[in-house]
């Protein structure tokens, strides 16, 4: 079985990294519809819709203009429908290893001042809008 060390987990808009990350998460889910009738002794169930949603926390890096500022300019004003084609989250950057993409519309960010020991940090919500593909090991 394959490990992976975080350090070289990235996330990537288009070719370029996101730059300052410490942490990301991708989740995937599918709806379930129960499909259980009368008599039956057992639950029964058929997967509906599926949907992907990632977050992304690191330092406050606003010179990260094609990375961090570009989620914050996308759900700050000045994108026309606040979506970013081509988000690609790397589990083992320069590896064979495969990649998750797709669209994303940017839902949250929130910028933290934890006091004066620390750096100012930021955490990036995003859900996707469409098909999350994976593209596997070449």
């Amino acid at each position: 079985m394959a490990k992976f060390a975080g350090k070289n987990a990235i996330v990537k808009v288009s070719t370029n990294d996101v730059t300052q990350l410490s942490d990301w998460s991708l989740t995937i889910e599918g709806t379930e519809i129960d499909t259980s009738v009368i008599g039956d002794g057992w639950k029964a169930a058929t997967q509906g819709g599926r949907k992907w949603t990632a977050s992304v926390n690191g330092i406050l890096d606003m010179d990260d203009s094609t990375g961090q500022k570009l989620f914050i300019d996308e759900i700050y004003g000045s994108a026309t429908d606040g979506s970013l084609a081509d988000v690609c989250f790397e589990v083992d950057e320069g590896t064979a290893d495969g990649y998750f993409k797709g669209t994303a519309i940017i839902t949250s960010v929130t910028i933290n001042n934890p006091g004066n020991d620390d750096v100012v940090r930021v955490s990036i919500n995003m859900s996707g809008n469409g098909a999350l593909t994976y593209t596997a090991a070449t």
